[in-house]
């Protein structure tokens, strides 16, 4: 996946939340960011800068950082930390958005550089998804075969490395094939 050139956060929207982030932005010298200005335009932060706008976008001294409180597609901070992946950022947890999740945003959007980003994206799920069902097929063939029913073959399976789902010759589920047999 390309590079992102920003950091993008969803907060909680509680009130000392909000607070606790204006005060970072304060320590990071924040201003508002600006249609058509190259220089951010100083603004009063604190936990009402957010009362009024959903999106807001910010120079700071570690680049560009935009806070959404509603991305689209979304219902916010609730929404998105349920799918959450838990990141460990100097040495504490953050929870980011799932990759599904920004990738309905994005499709919300509708805008022309999320849509630019969406092959991509779409394809690097999916990559994770097949990595991971493989994965389970390695971990839990017996679970698998017998999600699957009876009389499944390995070859009505989609394709993939490890150990055989469904019943072997000898009658034997679950065995590795090959020389170690």
């Amino acid at each position: 996946m390309p590079p992102t050139k920003d950091i993008d956060i969803t907060p909680d929207a509680g009130r000392e939340n909000l607070g606790r982030l204006a005060a970072a932005l304060r320590d990071l010298g924040a201003t508002l960011r600006a249609p058509g200005l190259t220089e951010g335009v100083v603004i009063p932060l604190d936990e009402r800068t957010f009362d009024r706008m959903t999106t807001m976008t910010f120079f700071t001294g570690a680049g560009p950082f935009d806070v959404s409180l509603r991305p689209d597609g979304t219902e916010g901070y609730p929404d998105l930390v349920r799918a959450a992946v838990r990141v460990e950022f100097h040495g504490r947890p953050v929870p980011v958005a799932a990759l599904e999740d920004i990738i309905r945003s994005k499709n919300a959007a509708g805008r022309p550089k999320d849509q630019a980003t969406l092959p991509e994206l779409e394809r690097y799920a999916e990559e994770q998804a097949t990595r991971a069902a493989r994965l389970a097929a390695q971990a839990y063939p017996e679970a698998i075969d017998a999600a699957l029913g009876e009389g499944t073959s390995p070859g009505d399976v989609a394709e993939r490395p490890g150990p055989t789902l469904g019943r072997e010759p000898d009658g034997e589920r679950g065995q590795r094939r090959g020389p170690n047999r």
